[in-house]
């Protein structure tokens, strides 16, 4: 879980949508899980290539595949 503080960015008036992701390991050892339960293993290798397609085949260079994934932004009228 991860869990953001964010006391110097955002006022309190503003609305924040906060958002936290597994480690990439982590969702491709659920993905590989999912896909033997419902009898579809290759599943994780559909995963694999829709990351390959995005990065245009860079597989993710310089991203750590251990540590879990964050983001927060704020919203406006």
């Amino acid at each position: 879980m991860l869990v953001l503080f964010v006391t110097g960015w955002v006022t309190a008036a503003d609305p924040v949508v906060i958002v936290s992701v597994k480690s990439l390991n982590e969702v491709m050892a659920d993905t590989s899980y999912l896909g033997e339960t419902v009898g579809q293993p290759l599943l994780p290798g559909l995963l694999q290539g829709a990351i390959s397609q995005f990065t245009g085949g860079d597989e993710l260079k310089g991203f750590d595949a251990d540590r879990q994934i964050g983001l927060f932004m704020t919203l406006s009228d």
